[in-house]
């Protein structure tokens, strides 16, 4: 493969990357915006009665978050989706050498770090690589493909069954608690966090955005005024 193709590839990485990190940024502010409006009609009971309105936002709630993660672990090779990022990196597993990762590392420090720099870099590496390997691990990829499927199977079961069809049977199938999306929500966002350090370079601890604003501040007033 010609440096010009590895080049090519790693842009369409880093490009998907930023498209699914987009995703579960979304799917994890919506988990905690779920969470704090079903807080919110467990401590005020006079928005209790009568139960249409909760149901409405808990039945919207798991449809949209319980897809939005379906299509994150979604093995189409027609998709983007974190699956079929480590999978694809999987298949050119020469396209991000320990070399590149290190040279990247090294990249625009003053001279005198960058030593250290480069130390840091075939550290991080070794989270990708066997130690002392130049290409990125197949294991690993692997490892990390068998954990999405494992955490997300019941989810995936949830979508296909209840949502996009009626199975004929459903009581055959478990459904998911909120508490099994959150896990979900949590892995998928690490291990796409893990990635971020490997294509980009970037140690984050989370893809889920920062709020700049009070967006409780609706809550605090009448929805209907009479």
């Amino acid at each position: 493969m010609t440096s010009k193709e590895k080049t090519r590839i790693r842009k369409k990485w880093r490009r998907w990357l930023q498209a699914i990190g987009r995703d579960i940024g979304w799917l994890l502010t919506s988990h905690d915006v779920f969470l704090a409006i079903q807080e919110a009609f467990k401590k005020n009971k006079d928005i209790r009665q009568p139960t249409l309105v909760y149901r409405w936002i808990t039945s919207n709630y798991a449809a949209q978050v319980s897809t939005g993660v379906r299509r994150l672990v979604d093995k189409d090779t027609r998709t983007v989706s974190l699956y079929r990022l480590l999978q694809d990196i999987s298949e050119h597993p020469d396209v991000i050498t320990r070399r590149y990762f290190v040279e990247r590392h090294i990249r625009g420090s003053p001279k005198e770090e960058q030593a250290d720099e480069a130390e840091l870099g075939h550290h991080d590496c070794d989270r990708f690589t066997r130690k002392g390997s130049d290409e990125v691990n197949k294991s690993k990829l692997s490892a990390d493909q068998r954990r999405l499927r494992r955490d997300t199977r019941r989810i995936g079961t949830f979508v296909d069954k209840w949502i996009a069809h009626r199975d004929a049977d459903q009581r055959r199938f478990s459904v998911p608690t909120y508490a099994d999306v959150g896990e979900a929500l949590r892995d998928i966002d690490q291990i796409c966090c893990e990635y971020a350090l490997l294509l980009t370079g970037s140690d984050m601890t989370t893809w889920k955005p920062v709020l700049q604003y009070d967006w409780r501040e609706p809550l605090r007033h009448p929805w209907i005024v009479r």
